[in-house]
């Protein structure tokens, strides 16, 4: 697709959901064009593209009902573009975040997230390996609505996660491949977390049979996935 294209898609303004995930020439002068004239954009899927703070930028001042935004593997924004999320009008409408493999956000860009977006609802990051506890907690200090929390290739989260977690009114959790997550994590499910109803916990090994047994006040619990738990 060429810039050109992108310039035309912004005389649609009636546009509420916007796709250019792994589109290589959609820049910051492409979400410019489409930002002045689509005012209305509730999607917006930017992810793996080359957007840097610049685009950041443009998000809250033009995007105002913004409700699902993925920039999933987009390395080109910085802490400081998580910062400018408040500007404007903000993006205060935002419930679903996902942040996949950006690993260039520190703890302080996380509670840039916190004090612009506090009312997400679902959380996605996977294949993030600088991902930490400090990260998680800066996170959910102001984002205590999150139900949905998705957590995959990130060795890093540990028991403490769930200690932080224990504020928000979580459904559905999903952790993969983590060696740190243990029976612990498990005591804190069944005292904070009544209404939990998917639990996705495969390849975990710090996970045993302890854990099944404070599974068993979750009255709604409908999904469980414990494969390659090799310790169960």
């Amino acid at each position: 697709l060429r810039p050109k294209t992108f310039r035309s898609v912004s005389h649609c303004r009636n546009l509420q959901e916007l796709n250019v995930s792994d589109c290589p020439t959609f820049t910051d002068e492409s979400i410019r064009h489409i930002s002045e004239g689509c005012p209305g954009v509730l999607y917006l899927n930017l992810s793996n593209t080359t957007i840097t703070n610049r685009t950041m930028r443009l998000l809250p001042r033009h995007f105002h009902n913004l409700q699902n935004l993925s920039l999933a593997y987009c390395r080109g924004f910085t802490d400081k573009g998580l910062q400018y999320l408040n500007l404007g009008n903000g993006c205060h409408k935002l419930i679903y975040l996902d942040l996949s493999g950006c690993t260039q956000i520190s703890v302080q860009g996380f509670r840039y997230i916190a004090n612009s977006c506090t009312g997400i609802t679902h959380l996605t990051i996977n294949d993030m390996p600088t991902l930490t506890d400090n990260c998680v907690k800066a996170l959910v200090e102001k984002c205590s609505r999150i139900t949905s929390l998705v957590f995959t290739g990130a060795p890093h989260i540990s028991d403490r996660t769930f200690k932080a977690l224990s504020t928000c009114k979580l459904r559905k959790i999903r952790f993969e491949g983590n060696k740190r997550v243990t029976d612990a994590s498990f005591k804190y499910i069944d005292k904070n977390y009544p209404n939990l109803s998917h639990i996705y916990m495969a390849d975990c090994k710090g996970i045993t049979d302890s854990s099944l047994r404070s599974l068993s006040p979750l009255r709604q619990l409908t999904v469980l996935n414990l494969a390659n738990c090799v310790r169960i």
